[in-house]
């Protein structure tokens, strides 16, 4: 049972942002795209969380898969991406 999700501004803000090396760069939401994107910050780590709201799933005997798109804008500079 395929469903996807592309979050409102509004929605945006159920989910939490943690700056983890408090550096004043972290997620941001972009309602043009929509997206959730963070600059690259060219003295620290992008070592920062997004955290989605809590997930209800109804089945307790099926087995989920969540997936995400991601991309990196700035081709010249590393980056690093994980899903946990």
């Amino acid at each position: 049972m395929p469903a996807t999700f592309t979050p409102t501004q509004q929605e945006s803000l159920l989910f939490n942002y943690v700056d983890a090396n408090e550096d004043g760069t972290t997620w941001k939401f972009d309602n043009t795209t929509p997206c959730f994107y963070n600059y690259f910050n060219l003295y620290n780590d992008a070592n920062d969380w997004l955290i989605t709201p809590p997930i209800k799933f109804t089945d307790v005997n099926s087995i989920y898969e969540i997936s995400l798109d991601a991309a990196a804008s700035a081709g010249h500079n590393g980056q690093n991406f994980r899903q946990r």
